[in-house]
Order: C-alpha cells, then sequence, then structure tokens
C-alpha cells in the first residue's frame, strides 16, 4: 500500500480523535459559583453536596443537602445521574474543590461548587445527624471522615 495514503489515514483518525475527545469535554461545564447562584440551582432541583466529615455536617449544613464526605465520593458518585447537575460545598472551598474535579473528570456534565465554602454561605444551616451515603456493613472501612490508605501487595 502507498506510504503517504497510509500516513494521511493515519493523520486523519487522530485529527478525529483530537475533535471527539474536545467536544466531549466542551459538553461538561465545572464552575465556582457564589451563594445565591447555588439557591437558585437548588431551587431547580440540583443535588447538593456536603463534603464533609459526617460531625461537621450534623453541627449544621444547607437545606437538602445530602453527606458525603470527600474521602467516600469514588464509592458513591458512580450509582448517580451524571447528567444531573451537583452542587459541592465545605468548610472553605478545600475539599469541595477537590470533589467537583473528581466530578467533571468521572463525565458529570454540570458540577458546581461553592466558592469559599459555608465561611461565605449567608443562608440558614440546618442541623442534624447525616445518613449514610457509602456502603456500611461487615464490608465497609470505617474511616470516621479521615483519609484511609490501603495497599494491596502480595509476596513472592
Amino acid at each position: 500500500m502507498n506510504k503517504k495514503l497510509i500516513l494521511w489515514l493515519a493523520v486523519a483518525a487522530i485529527a478525529v480523535v483530537v475533535v471527539v475527545a474536545m467536544s466531549a469535554q466542551s459538553q461538561s461545564v465545572r464552575k465556582n459559583i457564589a451563594a445565591a447562584e447555588l439557591l437558585q440551582l437548588q431551587g431547580s432541583g440540583a443535588s447538593i453536596v456536603d463534603v464533609r466529615t459526617p460531625a461537621e455536617f450534623e453541627a449544621g449544613h444547607i437545606a437538602s443537602a445530602i453527606n458525603v464526605p470527600v474521602d467516600q465520593l469514588q464509592m458513591v458518585a458512580p450509582a448517580w445521574d451524571k447528567n444531573q447537575p451537583v452542587v459541592v460545598y465545605c468548610a472553605t472551598g478545600a475539599r469541595s474543590a477537590e470533589a467537583a474535579t473528581y466530578l467533571a473528570g468521572a463525565g458529570f456534565k454540570k458540577v458546581y461548587d461553592l466558592t469559599g465554602g459555608l465561611v461565605t454561605w449567608t443562608g440558614e444551616l440546618v442541623s442534624g445527624k447525616a445518613t449514610a451515603a457509602a456502603p456500611s456493613g461487615a464490608g465497609a472501612v470505617k474511616t470516621d471522615g479521615k483519609p484511609v490508605f490501603i495497599e494491596f501487595a502480595t509476596s513472592t
């Protein structure tokens, strides 16, 4: 077969892959928002996710928020609808920024992060017990909201 033809086909295939990848990325939104926009999204049915620890959540959280600590997000989020808007927040914005980056990378189409976290929140907070969002039972890893490192190794 002609080498020039093969080269042109390879270049065309690479161009198609790049265009498809770029269009897929442009369809997702990851945006930092203020409290007023969070209220609008909440009113339109967006999921509100508090990524703080259960103790922090119980002390006070935004109404209708669910508690999924940032270290448990990878276990819970795959079950969510990736087309549903998701708003994440934490105390100051660091953990929610990590969560928003993860969700956007996992294919969620509309991910919003409350800029500055609850420090900037001017609305009312609701106190109450967190509901378990992560797996529980015999196989669950109890983290108490702290990061866990699990190493899998074999000896030879």
